[in-house]
């Protein structure tokens, strides 16, 4: 009876972790390391958060599929995607500096 117990309260915290989502963020020249990965709910507030590795991959559990992913890194465009019913990734990042005025 102690096991049957034990045995479904592990399950009860494995179901609290909520849904596993991975993925890839990139740019036009490869994996982006070290980017933020964020689940952020209604109200805009961070949820749970993750940081691609040296491949620019991610893995995280998320608390609701109905919030949003925000993905930033200095000097990239943050995107901001629905969660959904999705479990994989993959983010393209582009370059929010733009060049306006070259002095030679």
């Amino acid at each position: 009876m102690l096991l049957a117990g034990l045995l479904l309260m592990v399950q009860a915290v494995a179901m609290a972790q909520g849904q596993r989502i991975s993925g890839t963020v990139t740019d036009n020249f490869g994996p982006v390391m070290m980017a933020n990965v964020v689940e952020v709910d209604v109200n805009n507030r961070i949820v749970t958060a993750a940081v691609t590795d040296i491949n620019g991959n991610f893995s995280m559990a998320i608390k609701n599929n109905k919030n949003k992913l925000r993905f930033s890194y200095v000097g990239y465009k943050t995107v901001t995607l629905p969660i959904g019913e999705r479990t994989k990734f993959n983010v393209p990042m582009s370059s929010q500096t733009t060049v306006k005025e070259v002095t030679v």
